[in-house]
């Protein structure tokens, strides 16, 4: 006999059943709660008991509820997984430089996570992108360069996220609605390491005639606004060449690849794009006023 088009109502337990190929098409219409779970996965990546708690909880059909409930639960989890990793030792992840479309601003942060693993992931990557945007954005011009003090760094922490749309498109950033703090704190509960902001320093071209240049040895999807690897430096010039950028930014490739321990020695040294010149030579009548080259899980 065929079904197709034909439903069948049995009693079975006392209530009646839908059996045939119309009857898998009418369920199929139903709030799934594997189709929930599916769903919120796939938006969040949080760990599936988390979301499947979360699903539960909001009632099949109403993922508004679970995405908030799922939320709190996130920041929870991390915010207890913070607290037992604060003495663990991180050492891994990223040195990330970010500079303002201008050239005016500079930030280099060390980001650090205990794993290689998680380092090399998208989601870790991303996090590191958004904060160093977020310091440039928020850090002070005062001065032409200094290292971030403890105070200002938890300060700026709890600002919202400055997200970048493009880096390499030049897009207006934007902010969002999570601080740094929660950001962090749900990369903890998704990864279960420690992470952490380590150290912060900026720089400010506060005269027409500076400039500041950075290179990353090792950068992962690198930009001329914003680099990330495992060696960084920053440096300030001063010069009347209109060329001045492209200069400053040789300079930095330069401290990155010889590691000098004085400018002195830095004049010294032989540059790597021409060996019959040395640095001084290749400044010419530019002066390099300051500069800081970061090894990652350096001190």
């Amino acid at each position: 006999m065929l079904f197709q088009r034909r439903l069948h109502f049995h009693q079975f337990f006392g209530k009646t059943r839908v059996t045939g190929s119309l009857s898998r098409q009418w369920y199929s219409k139903l709030p799934s709660k594997l189709a929930d779970i599916k769903k919120l996965r796939s938006e969040t990546n949080a760990s599936m008991d988390l979301v499947k708690q979360s699903v539960e909880e909001a009632g099949v059909g109403n993922l508004e509820l679970a995405r908030e409930i799922l939320k709190k639960k996130i920041v929870q989890r991390g915010g207890k997984l913070a607290e037992k990793s604060k003495n663990r030792t991180a050492k891994e992840g990223w040195i990330i430089q970010c500079i303002s479309e201008d050239g005016r601003k500079a930030v280099m942060a060390e980001i650090n996570c205990e794993s290689d693993f998680v380092a090399q992931t998208t989601p870790f990557q991303d996090l590191a992108r958004r904060i160093a945007s977020t310091f440039l954005h928020y850090l002070p011009t005062n001065h032409s360069s200094y290292s971030v003090e403890a105070t200002l760094k938890n300060e700026i922490l709890k600002h919202q996220a400055y997200v970048s749309k493009n880096h390499e498109a030049n897009e207006k950033d934007v902010s969002s609605n999570v601080s740094l703090e929660e950001e962090i704190v749900k990369m903890t509960s998704f990864t279960g390491e420690k992470v952490q902001v380590q150290r912060l320093h900026c720089m400010n071209a506060r005269v027409p005639s500076t400039a500041i240049g950075i290179f990353s040895h090792g950068a992962k999807q690198s930009s001329p606004l914003q680099q990330l690897g495992r060696i960084g430096s920053m440096v300030q010039i001063n010069s009347d060449l209109s060329t001045r950028k492209g200069l400053s930014n040789q300079i930095a490739k330069e401290i990155v690849a010889q590691d000098p321990s004085s400018t002195s020695e830095l004049l010294s040294f032989r540059s790597l794009v021409d060996s019959e010149k040395t640095i001084k030579d290749v400044l010419g009548q530019s002066t390099i006023l300051e500069w800081v080259r970061w090894e990652r899980g350096g001190n």
